[in-house]
């Protein structure tokens, strides 16, 4: 696996910069799964120099550039990255067994620290209604991985990995997607309040900590109204709702 992950330094990386693209300038690495990204800043624009992971297949990262292309010319309103050519002409090129590309850069930040509003899911909807129009017109052998987990036929799959996911946001955001939105999920409700009577054992009750007083506790369980599994949905709608709710002065 280390093998398969490319470590250029920015010396390197500079290197790459000037012998494929002809361009210099400020070197800075930018977050990246497996693979590995630098923004370049040069004094006519700014880049991404990005080298891909050796276990990539080569017609995958070819689609994703083919994808690109294709999105500037059928959907030219969308703020997309645009791929620069080396200046030879090439696409990709592969150094020392990586596959190298050079695309522009999107300012802005990534979703995951962006502040939810009901505006961002507006523009994520348009975004997204204007992106799939867009590929209703193209296709590509590599695209057809039906075994595939990115694949959204095979969500089931995610709950075999959905304890390690750490943000309740998303890891209801996963149950909503595999199950449905009014369908309940014991996983979530037992990942959400399972550890919440551990500190009590024993316990009499899967409600001791709820409080000291059996009545109370009994008086709960006893309500039809309480202790239920709540929908997905549910706990969408409630994790949407505490930021809000925290911004609320008393």
């Amino acid at each position: 696996m280390p093998k398969e992950v490319p470590h250029f330094n920015n010396e390197a990386i500079a290197h790459l910069a000037m012998e494929l693209y002809g361009i210099e300038g400020e070197i800075s690495a930018l977050v990246s799964y497996e693979d590995q990204n630098a923004r370049i800043k040069t004094s006519d624009g700014t880049y991404v120099l990005k080298i891909a992971n050796a276990k990539w297949a080569a017609d995958a990262l070819a689609m994703q550039t083919e994808v690109l292309e294709h999105l500037r010319t059928v959907a030219p309103e969308l703020s997309l990255p645009r791929v620069i050519p080396t200046q030879s002409g090439e696409t990709i090129t592969d150094v020392d067994g990586f596959a190298v590309r050079l695309v522009t850069f999107l300012e802005g930040d990534v979703l995951g620290n962006a502040s939810r509003s009901p505006g961002l899911y507006h523009d994520i909807g348009c975004f997204m209604g204007q992106f799939s129009q867009a590929m209703q017109a193209y296709t590509h052998p590599a695209a057809h991985r039906p075994d595939d987990p990115w694949n959204l036929d095979n969500v089931i799959v995610c709950k075999a990995y959905l304890q390690e996911v750490c943000d309740e946001n998303v890891r209801a955001r996963i149950e909503r997607a595999r199950l449905g939105e009014y369908r309940r999920s014991k996983l979530l409700h037992a990942m959400s309040f399972g550890s919440f009577n551990r500190q009590f054992g024993p316990a009499r009750t899967p409600y001791d900590w709820l409080s000291r007083d059996e009545n109370e506790v009994d008086d709960y369980i006893n309500d039809p109204l309480c202790g239920f599994v709540g929908t997905t949905q549910l706990w969408l709608d409630m994790l949407d709702a505490m930021p809000v709710l925290q911004t609320y002065k008393s």
